[in-house]
């Protein structure tokens, strides 16, 4: 604890290593824009991997992994679905931001999902906040108390934990939780909105959900928004990471908002998840 002291202001060293890591994914960023964006040698591939069966699709998959700079998460054969995750700089996600915090520029992870449209021979190519938004004071503070971390590693090791945990391992939206980072936590909220153009509107209740928009309301967005980086040596005997479970976020609430439905329901807790893909 004591090598640990608090510090007022994240220390040049460590913003300069933000900055850096910031300059990295907008150049990552930037390569996948270009291919999502009228590349039709990716459409083309995209076509084969939807709607070829046997060794075309597997050609297709192949050539999709290599044309792809993004992580693959996962594949869904019925209906067919490709996802893909990538961080991105950002400003503030909330469209309304009430606190210095929520109004700061952060990385978000996002996901990049290719899935069959029903109905008709074509597929579509979404893309949107997933898992998880990290504040530059919480990258700052990651920094500056362990220099030595690998900032990708431990976004990925913060989006999979926030993937891999029980959908009931908090109770409640205002709890602060924790998500594992390699040496230390994430410390923040889960946050609830709803999807307006680009941007999120102020956190929003399940009542207020059910309130203001009923059944047909699906575009329910839900992420961890970090506020701060806890070292290990920080950390007390209550602040613990989210717990694992065989019932996953990443099955249900939190897989990208495109795939799945949020319903609200008369029982606790008051929501049910409708996956259109299985993980």
């Amino acid at each position: 604890m004591n090598a640990h002291k608090r510090i007022d202001s994240i220390s040049t060293e460590a913003r300069g290593k933000l900055r850096r890591f910031k300059a990295e994914i907008t150049e990552r960023d930037e390569r996948l824009d270009s291919l999502l964006l009228g590349n039709t040698n990716f459409d083309d591939v995209i076509d084969n991997f939807m709607f070829k069966g046997g060794k075309g699709k597997e050609r297709a998959f192949a050539k999709l992994q290599q044309m792809v700079p993004a992580k693959l998460e996962f594949v869904s054969n019925k209906p067919r679905c490709i996802v893909w995750s990538a961080p991105v700089c950002s400003t503030h996600i909330l469209s309304k931001p009430t606190t210095m915090g929520e109004a700061q520029s952060a990385i978000v992870m996002e996901f990049i999902a290719v899935r069959f449209i029903h109905g008709r021979r074509g597929f579509a190519v979404d893309r949107g906040i997933w898992t998880l938004e990290l504040s530059d004071h919480a990258l700052g503070r990651m920094f500056q108390r362990n220099p030595e971390i690998d900032p990708f590693a431990a976004l990925q090791q913060a989006h999979q934990s926030i993937l891999a945990a029980a959908d009931d391992s908090y109770k409640s939206r205002n709890a602060i939780v924790y998500v594992s980072a390699p040496g230390g936590l994430f410390s923040g909220n889960i946050i609830w909105g709803g999807l307006h153009t680009n941007a999120v509107d102020d956190p929003i209740m399940t009542k207020f959900i059910q309130e203001k928009y009923g059944e047909e309301y699906n575009q329910v967005l839900v992420y961890f928004r970090a506020k701060t980086y806890l070292h290990d040596d920080q950390l007390g005997p209550h602040q613990k990471p989210l717990r694992k479970g065989i019932h996953s976020f990443g099955q249900g609430l939190m897989l990208p908002y495109t795939l799945r439905s949020i319903h609200p329901t008369d029982e606790e807790p008051n929501y049910t998840v409708i996956p259109w893909v299985k993980r």
